[in-house]
């Protein structure tokens, strides 16, 4: 009889394209996740100053607060358009690095967004928020509005229909 050069070869094959088969399964269902970038707040200093034809709305939420939530669909929304007029929607959460993993992931995991979700590496939170807005107390929900060089803040929940009068506001000054 001969001799097999490599005996294991028929199982090598096989346990190959399980793994194979599992892998694409993981990355199939981690494409289905919005995922989040990490950043500082020089990046939502810079995001702030990027497009001045583009509707900026940047939104300061956490995982664990009800009225971010809550006005998370009414500002998702918005990532469409309206009227022809681009909007960027930037949802930055303000979890800390423990909740990221435990918190932020999983809730993402169970919505879809078409805005972008951004994390914010806290470190000190008096260091960067009076940075990105001095009349900022800390509270969340909070979010900015911005086309070129007109910006608005708001530091409280925002529902539809304060949404559609912050909206006209800044298409039909």
């Amino acid at each position: 009889m001969p001799r097999q050069l490599f005996p294991y070869s028929g199982r090598f094959v096989t346990m190959s394209r399980i793994l194979l088969v599992l892998l694409l399964c993981c990355s199939t269902a981690q494409l289905d996740a919005q995922n989040y970038r990490s950043v500082s707040w020089q990046d939502i200093q810079q995001l702030a100053e990027s497009e001045p034809d583009t509707l900026t709305i940047i939104n300061f939420w956490a995982t664990w607060c009800k009225p971010c939530i809550a006005e998370m669909p009414y500002l998702d929304a918005l990532a469409d358009g309206i009227n022809g007029i681009p909007v960027r929607v930037v949802f930055v959460s303000v979890d800390d690095e423990q909740r990221r993993a435990t918190a932020l992931e999983p809730f993402l995991e169970r919505r879809t967004l078409q805005g972008e979700v951004w994390s914010l590496e806290n470190g000190y939170p008096y260091d960067w928020i009076d940075r990105i807005e001095p009349e900022w107390s800390g509270a969340i929900p909070a979010s900015i509005f911005i086309v070129g060089s007109k910006k608005r803040f708001f530091e409280q929940e925002l529902d539809a229909a304060a949404l559609q009068q912050i909206v006209n506001q800044f298409i039909h000054p």
